[in-house]
């Protein structure tokens, strides 16, 4: 009987021996597979970022080209308009039909400054006589006060450059202008 117990410890230490293995071994596959899990779950997320990386760059890639059309228009638009210039004769002709006689006629206008743009406009244009380099007297109430000379003759308007006296006179947005 002792030889017995002792073949059944020893056979039941075999048997513990290799369900341990056995669990060790199925322990270690477990653990490879959720290592192999890992990365590719790994792998699946650089994947993703890379694909919402392109995503976004092919967004971009289409708003530049967008943009570049866009540019392209917009320069033909530009090049187009350079071939036509304004022509202060054809304004004038229309503008002789369009005003009447004391729009014509008239000698004397107001200035106006706009300090905001830094523009200086008058009220009398090419169909007062006026071109560029007419100098106009600029009058503040009944008092002459500067003068001030034409750059560019519009129609009915005109823009001027004031002298240095006028600039400093910020007070006032107004002034009479008379043709000398």
């Amino acid at each position: 009987m002792a030889k017995e117990k002792k073949k059944e410890r020893s056979s039941s230490s075999k048997s513990d021996s290799m369900r341990m293995k056995l669990r060790l071994g199925i322990f270690f596959i477990v653990i490879s597979f959720l290592g192999i899990g890992v990365v590719f779950y790994l792998l699946y997320g650089q994947i993703r970022d890379q694909n919402e990386e392109l995503a976004t760059l092919q967004e971009q890639t289409d708003l530049i080209e967008e943009e570049r059309i866009e540019m392209e228009q917009t320069q033909q638009v530009l090049v187009n308009a350079i071939g036509r210039e304004i022509s202060l004769e054809r304004i004038i002709q229309q503008a002789e039909t369009i005003y009447d006689k004391d729009v014509k006629s008239a000698r004397e206008g107001y200035l106006w400054v706009d300090r905001s743009s830094k523009t200086w406009v008058v009220t009398l244009g090419a169909l007062n006589g006026l071109v560029q380099g007419s100098r106009l007297a600029v009058y503040k109430g009944a008092e002459r006060v500067d003068t001030v000379q034409v750059s560019t003759p519009m129609d009915v308007i005109s823009y001027v450059i004031p002298t240095d006296n006028l600039k400093n006179q910020y007070e006032f947005d107004y002034f009479r202008v008379a043709i000398e």
